[in-house]
């Protein structure tokens, strides 16, 4: 019985994904739920009068059924959809929503898609709770506007929109307290946290404190950065505690900002989903280009991505083609 379980729930490579015809077809959440129940009465959990039952019931979902009549003991369930079916699984009743991951969601698209974000992976991916945990289509454009990966799991213990109403309602969280310090010489002040949450060089060359930016803003304000001081290339890279921003100038690399760890790896996620990359990828190098506006000129970026002991490295070159060819007074 088990056995039958595992070859559906295995694709090959072993994970869960789009090619896998056997496991979760369609996109909606009734036929999603109805392709678990066939899974479980073909594995014998329960019989066709049991889930006849169910389905008349309606309301709160099928598998949310099956478990308050008690006809599917809720282990069970997780059981069959964490381990066998592969597809994580998130208990709306005891969960612990952090409100940093839900601010990275705007609240109409998760109305729109009845989806609550409920906090980060180890590898600063973002869980999602969802009815539809195979909608990768949705998984690719969350991932574009938060600029993480993108993880969904099924919510289980009905009321998800309940749950969306009452964590939106709350409001997004707002910054911790700021000491206020001027950077010397006539400088604009600036904020500054604790060490361990903000490094200091986050503000030094960039004008602004970027640790607490959405990861959209801050690729936005790195690339805008380099054009303007004419850099050839940007360099990411990650070391224990913090990470390195390093524009190339004139040949040399110099070193513009520090950025929490956290901060990077949105950094670099938002950067492959803008140079198509794979953003589960994180071990093997990997190539990708993408263009973006500034003003009434376009320039292009060249990505390279490696791994390294601290995380990812990424290199990206500059191509900006508005500058033409130098005369020799210019140079």
């Amino acid at each position: 019985m088990l056995v039958k379980l595992a070859t559906l729930a295995e694709p090959p490579g072993g994970r869960y994904t789009p090619d896998t015809e056997d496991a979760m077809v369609s996109s909606g959440a009734t036929s999603f739920e109805e392709r678990v129940g066939h899974v479980l009465l073909d594995a014998e959990f329960v019989t066709d009068e049991q889930l006849a039952k169910a389905r008349e019931q309606g309301g709160e979902g099928l598998l949310d059924t099956l478990v308050s009549l008690g006809i599917v003991a809720r282990e069970t369930l997780m059981t069959v959809l964490s381990f066998q079916l592969r597809i994580p699984v998130v208990d709306l009743k005891s969960v612990q929503v952090d409100p940093e991951a839900v601010s990275l969601v705007p609240e109409d698209l998760a109305r729109e898609h009845n989806i609550l974000p409920v906090s980060f992976e180890t590898d600063g991916s973002l869980r999602i709770a969802t009815m539809v945990p195979n909608d990768f289509q949705l998984s690719s454009r969350l991932s574009s506007v938060t600029g993480r990966q993108t993880k969904f799991a099924l919510a289980l213990s009905g009321g998800l929109n309940e749950m969306i109403d009452q964590t939106y309602a709350v409001g997004l969280p707002s910054p911790p307290p700021q000491a206020a310090t001027t950077a010397g010489d006539g400088d604009t002040s600036v904020a500054i946290s604790p060490a361990e949450e903000r490094p200091q060089a986050a503000i030094s060359a960039m004008g602004q404190d970027m640790s607490q930016l959405p990861a959209v803003q801050a690729v936005e304000l790195v690339t805008l950065q380099a054009i303007k001081r004419k850099a050839s290339d940007i360099h990411i890279v990650p070391t224990a505690d913090s990470a390195k921003v390093l524009f190339r100038l004139d040949g040399v690399l110099q070193e513009q900002v520090m950025l929490p760890l956290r901060l990077h790896e949105s950094m670099v996620s938002r950067i492959k989903v803008l140079a198509e990359m794979d953003i589960s990828e994180t071990r093997r190098p990997q190539d990708g280009s993408f263009t973006l506006g500034f003003g009434e000129k376009n320039v292009d970026f060249r990505v390279s991505t490696i791994g390294i002991t601290w995380g990812e490295m990424m290199g990206i070159r500059i191509l900006d083609r508005s500058g033409g060819i130098l005369s020799l007074e210019d140079i």
